[in-house]
């Protein structure tokens, strides 16, 4: 009677939670809003190529004219000169040795069904030098949490990589040469600690994990198993060896957490949740390695780049897990614990279905 009444209150809340579906998922996909750029010189010119994921244009008045939370080709072509190209021309700004350089607008795709391309040139009547880029797009509309991940090629053939964000907006330098290992390995970190820090899904994971009674030494196995699992899938899908389609691997992801929600309502032997860690994060090491096929490795340094990251996404789960761990094993004691595992693993089940559910039909 006490479970049947513990999942009438999950029901409720989670019901709440879907009435404010269309509204509290693009809020969750518009906090994590993100984007890339490939940016090149060419002698007297600079080129500019910006993807960005389609939930941040949708949200432009007039944009998204049949509500599908989509933006297809004929709806950009529609909406760019009159909402989008003034809003880009206002928060990009480019210099070459102190002048700003007039904006062309060369092209506008939407090359995949989640994002949207945006190709630009800046001419200058002399050769490129110093070069700024002034990048203030998106931030208003995701709590300052945009971020866009560019790369330079350089003149030597060498590709590196900038994280634009609310913080760090201005890029200043020359296109001579790439940046050395530790400029490398500095952004490549922070990509990986971001990554993880705003990846809802894996950190439920981590939660549901975590939940259930364990002493320490079962503690050290579990978060071991998952980093040795996802850091093998990682490395194979950032080299390109096994890629998964991205829309089976995130919907994959919300499966693993609803199976351990799952065994933590109906199992009490949890001596084999290691195992179960190991084969789950070979699938999670497939969702860290998204954002690295997207923007390609550094050719220049493509070890440290890949190794930087997982150190990252590493810190970042280490930060959760000390966080959480302490805390839960406080309170495992108290009596009411056990009632608010279940509920918390109801509602944990619940996410995870409900990402499956977006994650395969939309």
């Amino acid at each position: 009677m006490k479970r049947i009444y513990l999942l009438l209150i999950s029901i409720i809340i989670f019901l709440g939670f879907f009435c404010l579906s269309s509204n509290s998922y693009r809020a969750f996909a518009h906090a994590g809003s993100y984007g890339f750029a490939k940016i090149v010189s060419d002698g007297d010119s600079v080129k500019i190529s910006l993807l960005i994921d389609s939930l941040s244009i949708t949200e432009f008045p007039g944009v998204d004219i049949n509500h599908d939370e989509i933006v297809d080709q004929d709806e950009l072509k529609n909406a760019y000169g009159k909402v989008i190209r003034p809003y880009i021309e206002k928060g990009l700004i480019v210099k070459n040795n102190g002048r700003i350089l007039p904006m062309i607008h060369v092209a506008q795709s939407v090359p995949q069904l989640a994002m949207i391309q945006i190709d630009l040139l800046f001419k200058d009547s002399a050769k490129i030098g110093t070069v700024s880029i002034l990048y203030n797009l998106f931030f208003e509309r995701s709590e300052n949490k945009h971020t866009n991940v560019a790369t330079f090629q350089s003149l030597d053939g060498k590709s590196f990589e900038y994280i634009f964000s609310k913080d760090k907006n201005l890029w200043t330098g020359t296109f001579g040469q790439a940046p050395g290992f530790f400029d490398t390995a500095r952004q490549f970190i922070q990509l990986g600690l971001k990554h993880i820090l705003t990846g809802y899904d894996h950190i439920l994971f981590l939660l549901a994990l975590l939940l259930v009674k364990m002493n320490f030494r079962s503690m050290v196995t579990i978060v071991t198993s998952f980093t040795f699992a996802h850091s093998i899938t990682l490395i194979l899908a950032a080299f390109d060896v096994v890629s998964p389609p991205s829309r089976f691997v995130e919907a994959t992801i919300a499966l693993t957490i609803c199976y351990v929600a799952v065994e933590n309502l109906f199992s009490k032997d949890h001596q084999h949740r290691w195992a179960l860690t190991l084969a789950f994060g070979l699938v999670h090491g497939f969702g860290f390695a998204g954002v690295l096929q997207e923007i390609g490795l550094p050719k220049n340094h493509e070890l440290t780049a890949l190794l930087t990251f997982n150190l990252g996404v590493e810190l970042g789960q280490l930060l959760i897990v000390v966080c959480i761990y302490p805390m839960l094993r406080k309170v495992e004691n108290f009596h009411w614990w056990p009632k608010t595992v279940q509920l918390a693993s109801i509602l944990v089940g619940l996410a995870g279905t409900y990402w499956f559910v977006m994650r395969v039909f939309t």
